[in-house]
């Protein structure tokens, strides 16, 4: 991957590097999973070249969470807060009401309206203690590019959890 402005547009390269990753791994069926243990990615400005790698296990949890992404957006996208509300894991509620969520989630739906699309720009895998417990959490970096300016998102999600289950631990605008 080549381009003159991914270290203008990006303070870590691993960013777009992971998103390559992830691009291969989701274009992969069945059984081709198994034939990588990690994949390689090299990313190329004009001036110098990074080769970042990404354990398949790595991979396979942000795909996991890719696709709990799309629960969450697509209640977004229907303008439907408060299910979105309710994909929020009750610790990620720190003290606010449901009713209080449903209205911040809203906000911010108004703040990104229309919300038509998004792009996924890459994932960064994170240790959280929840409850006292290590918990590894996937924040997804995402834009909305159909906004008045486009607007960044980071979305943090359990990706071991159900999509019939609270799996969102963050949803923040960025700018």
């Amino acid at each position: 991957m080549e381009s003159p402005g991914l270290a203008q547009r990006y303070d870590d390269l691993q960013l777009p590097a992971s998103n390559c990753a992830l691009l291969v791994y989701q274009g992969l069926t069945g059984n081709e999973h198994e034939r990588y243990d990690y994949y390689k990615i090299t990313v190329a400005d004009s001036s110098s070249s990074h080769s970042y790698s990404f354990a398949r296990a790595e991979v396979a949890q942000a795909a996991q969470a890719a696709g709990l992404l799309t629960t969450i957006m697509a209640n977004m996208q229907q303008e439907d807060y408060a299910a979105a509300a309710r994909t929020l894991h009750p610790i990620a509620l720190q003290g606010l009401s449901p009713d209080s969520v449903t209205a911040l989630l809203a906000k911010v739906g108004r703040g990104l309206a229309p919300l038509r699309d998004y792009d996924l720009h890459g994932y960064k895998i994170v240790s959280e203690q929840v409850s006292g417990q290590p918990l590894e959490l996937v924040q997804l970096y995402l834009s909305v590019p159909a906004t008045p300016e486009s607007r960044r998102l980071l979305v943090v999600i359990n990706p071991q959890a159900e999509a019939s289950t609270p799996f969102l631990y963050g949803f923040n605008l960025l700018d």
